[in-house]
């Protein structure tokens, strides 16, 4: 699935001072939440034990030196710590003074980490605070916290101090991913409903119903709350071939259980949903254990995913009644969206300009393509479907197009349209960070830094960064701007 929201624009290339990237990231501010489940995996809480009673706690992310721009959000975000150069390619931000501290710790007590972190550091600092490590009862207290926490006491430590032992650590709820009808618009992107069947079993045929979801492995943290959310299934390791990471359920008795009832109760509304149909009924069938059966899960298999006709969902999606919450939409844009800009030095009659386009898309099979109008107008109305049909609900027009185009795209040029929404609901993978990139390259335009070089070369850092250029797998290069 691919929705494009597109802006054009053409600047002459004036002398103009140069834009400090202080001044730009003051105009952006990042979710609460994202603050969250961005430290949730990737933040780190330690206690540093020094002899004499010393003792220092510092919160710190560490990052490739490309993502430099996120942690100035986060420092802004925050208002304290300092961000540090750390080995050749990365870089830290750190906050270790115990009035930063306690910045971080009110945001968490806020906005919650799912993690065990929280807890651990927040005990710690309240020793501090109150300057109870000055006493040896109190040190040994953070001692005995810190040896509960990450990889323990170092063998260092352990000889210092042999009596100590771990304290108990307060247990976390998971609360869950935050919204079941986000994990609803995600599954129609990335979700899959399978049955397998494997006739040359002994004795009886065997048959085995999957649920799964595949991300990259750097989304693999995503996968392992959706694990946690169900309280079941499996989160496979990276495929060495591809870097693909899957979650996936088996247990007849989970997918009857939990898989099922979530869909039956946050419904798919792309063609996906046959899929669902077909799977539940093969499911609730017990077709397993009559020759009768066992034909009919057969039948069913053979017209899910690629067995199904392109009528069937095309006609699927446009004789019924579309609706979706906005947490669908954004765990559908988790999914399938895709945020990236352009940049290109132009020539016309003597002066030299660049030509900048940035778009935001979701493309969707054109048997779906009812879906892309119902967002549209969920949207306000803006922007138009590619590609363009006289009747978007007249099933020959639409074939007629699909043997040459298979995928229809909605295209956008008002950022005014869908940044609230995505300012508001942020997006849980790490989709967001290209959603960043995307509003700091705006702000740059804005802001006029297309005018001298080194804004230029801010700006195609950006584009370089963004998506697959975030893993340095996209080779591409870089303009030549004019001296």
């Amino acid at each position: 699935m691919v929705i494009h929201f597109c802006f054009l624009v053409f600047f002459l290339l004036l002398p103009t001072p140069i834009i400090k990237t202080n001044k730009i990231m003051k105009n952006l501010k990042l979710n609460p939440y994202f603050i969250t489940g961005f430290a949730d995996g990737e933040s780190c809480l330690y206690i540093r034990i020094i002899k004499n009673q010393n003792v220092e706690l510092v919160f710190q992310i560490s990052l490739h030196q490309k993502d430099r721009a996120l942690l100035e959000l986060i420092q802004l975000f925050f208002g304290v710590g300092k961000i540090l150069k750390k080995g050749k390619d990365s870089i830290q931000y750190r906050v270790g003074s115990h009035k930063g501290l306690a910045v971080i710790i009110d945001h968490f007590e806020k906005y919650p980490l799912i993690s065990q972190k929280q807890a651990d550091f927040k005990r710690a600092l309240e020793l501090i605070v109150r300057k109870e490590h000055l006493t040896m009862e109190g040190f040994h207290k953070i001692v005995a916290i810190k040896a509960s926490m990450n990889k323990g006491l170092s063998d260092n430590l352990k000889e210092d101090f042999p009596t100590i032992k771990p304290v108990d650590r307060p247990k976390v709820e998971f609360k869950g991913i935050p919204e079941p009808n986000w994990f609803a618009g995600f599954s129609e992107g990335e979700g899959c409903f399978m049955i397998t069947i494997n006739e040359k079993t002994y004795k009886n045929p065997q048959i085995i119903f999957t649920f799964s979801i595949s991300q990259k492995d750097h989304s693999q943290g995503i996968l392992k709350d959706i694990k946690k959310y169900f309280g079941c299934g499996v989160v496979s390791s990276p495929s060495k071939r591809n870097k693909v990471v899957e979650f996936y359920v088996k247990n007849f008795e989970d997918i009857l259980l939990k898989i099922i009832p979530h869909f039956e109760a946050h419904p798919l509304i792309t063609s996906k949903a046959l899929n669902f149909e077909s799977f539940k009924e093969a499911v609730l069938s017990g077709g397993h254990l009559t020759t009768e059966g066992f034909n009919k899960i057969k039948d069913l298999k053979a017209t899910m995913n690629t067995g199904r006709s392109f009528e069937e969902k095309f006609r699927y999606c446009t004789t019924k009644t579309i609706n979706f919450t906005i947490e669908w939409l954004i765990g559908f844009i988790d999914a399938e969206g895709c945020f990236y800009n352009r940049l290109k030095l132009k020539h016309k009659g003597g002066y030299k300009y660049i030509e900048t386009e940035s778009t935001f898309s979701i493309g969707q099979s054109i048997s779906d393509i009812s879906i892309l109008l119902s967002i549209k107008q969920f949207l306000g109305g803006s922007g138009w479907i590619k590609p363009k049909l006289h009747d978007y609900t007249n099933y020959y027009e639409v074939k007629k197009i699909n043997s040459s185009c298979s995928y229809s795209e909605y295209r956008n040029s008002k950022p005014s349209t869908f940044l609230p929404i995505l300012d508001k609901y942020p997006l849980l993978t790490r989709k967001q960070l290209d959603y960043l990139d995307f509003k700091k390259f705006l702000v740059l335009k804005e802001s006029k830094a297309y005018r001298n070089k080194e804004g230029l070369q801010e700006m195609e850092r950006i584009v370089l960064g963004m998506n697959r250029g975030r893993d340095g797998i996209a080779k591409r290069k870089g303009i030549k701007f004019p001296d």
